[in-house]
């Protein structure tokens, strides 16, 4: 008889146990801490400075080589500010790699492609910098635009940022369009060196669309212009 109490207080633990058992895999488990980038809000606001920079300048020069005389921007002028964009980009890929290091996520799966992008930014930048080469131009302006789209792609994972949004549609409010066509260039040089190139250029008035090279072969160019005859 002693039995019996001892079975049925064992059964109703077991019963008890179970019952919590069932409640607690009810519960919704709590997410882990989070192994996305940290700090890219701000990231995404850095990019956007550079990039509505680039657009700015993009469509002040476009305007120069196309004639225009107003927001223009002399190409010399343009080829020192891509070479300061150059080196931010640089600092701020840098940044980028050491917050998106060990990380996975949304966020990360954007920032990285936006700052692969700027990457092609800095060295088309320079490139045109150097030589002022119109091809190099082109390459810029798709650059540019494509940041804007990787930009947009990473706001998209962030918390809502005015600001920003601002910025990106300030941003593509720059409309620069290339298209390939025959024009032509008037070339002088080469000259001993860079300074000498630009010592030409100013004797030549320094006009808007004229540029010289920063490497060898050091020589002046002013142009696109539509025709031999414009030239």
């Amino acid at each position: 008889m002693s039995g019996a109490p001892t079975r049925r207080a064992l059964a109703s633990v077991f019963a008890l146990a179970f019952l919590a058992s069932c409640t607690d895999s009810g519960q919704p488990k709590s997410a882990g801490p989070s192994n996305d980038v940290a700090g890219a809000p701000k990231l995404a606001r850095d990019a956007g400075a550079l990039l509505l920079q680039a657009s700015a300048y993009d469509y002040g020069l476009a305007g120069a080589l196309s004639g225009q005389q107003t927001r223009t921007v002399a190409a010399a002028r343009y080829g020192t500010v891509m070479r300061g964009t150059a080196t931010t980009i640089s600092t701020f890929n840098a940044t980028v790699l050491a917050a998106t290091l060990d990380r996975t996520g949304p966020i990360r799966e954007k920032l990285v492609p936006l700052a692969d992008g700027l990457s092609d930014l800095a060295r088309d930048g320079a490139s045109y910098a150097d030589g002022g080469d119109p091809a190099a131009f082109a390459r810029v302006i798709t650059d540019v635009g494509a940041g804007w789209q990787r930009l947009r792609d990473l706001s998209a994972t962030l918390p809502k940022d005015d600001a920003l949004q601002s910025t990106i549609a300030r941003g593509m409010s720059f409309v620069v369009a290339s298209k390939s066509s025959t024009q032509s260039t008037i070339t002088t040089g080469p000259y001993t060196s860079a300074a000498e190139a630009k010592q030409a250029l100013q004797r030549m008035g320094s006009p808007l669309n004229g540029s010289f090279s920063q490497t060898a072969p050091f020589v002046v160019r002013i142009g696109p212009y539509a025709d031999r005859a414009g030239a």
